[in-house]
This record gives C-alpha cells, sequence and structure tokens, in this order.
C-alpha cells in the first residue's frame, strides 16, 4: 500500500519536531489537535513543577493517541 502523507516541520536549535497528517486534513482540524496537544505539554509541565526534581527525572511521558 501506497500512503501520501503531509509533514510540518519545525527546527528549534539542533532538534526537529514533525507532524504528519493526511493531505487532506482541513487547517482548522489541524489547529484543533495541535490546541490539544498544547494542553497535555502544559499539563504535563504544570505537574512537573509541582514535583521533585528527583521524580522529575525518573518520570517518563506515555504517548497518547489522539483524536
Amino acid at each position: 500500500m501506497i500512503v501520501n502523507k503531509t509533514t510540518l516541520e519545525v527546527k528549534k536549535e539542533d532538534r526537529t519536531y514533525v507532524l504528519t497528517c493526511e493531505p487532506n486534513s482541513p487547517l482548522g482540524e489541524i489547529f484543533d489537535v495541535l490546541s490539544t496537544m498544547k494542553a497535555f505539554v502544559i499539563s504535563k509541565m504544570q505537574e512537573s513543577e509541582k514535583k521533585p526534581s528527583s521524580e522529575i527525572a525518573e518520570s517518563v511521558v506515555e504517548p497518547t493517541e489522539i483524536n
């Protein structure tokens, strides 16, 4: 099977961040998905502020599927 994908890529310092989506994804839906991802990251940042540094170093973020 051949699958066509659209990739958005942002480089920040020495890291590259990539979002892959369907080519027919509406921009509004991409915005909604990015907003959901942003809320997830903010939540994790807030949680990490409440934990001692030793716990933060040991914690692993499990990937979740966003629908």
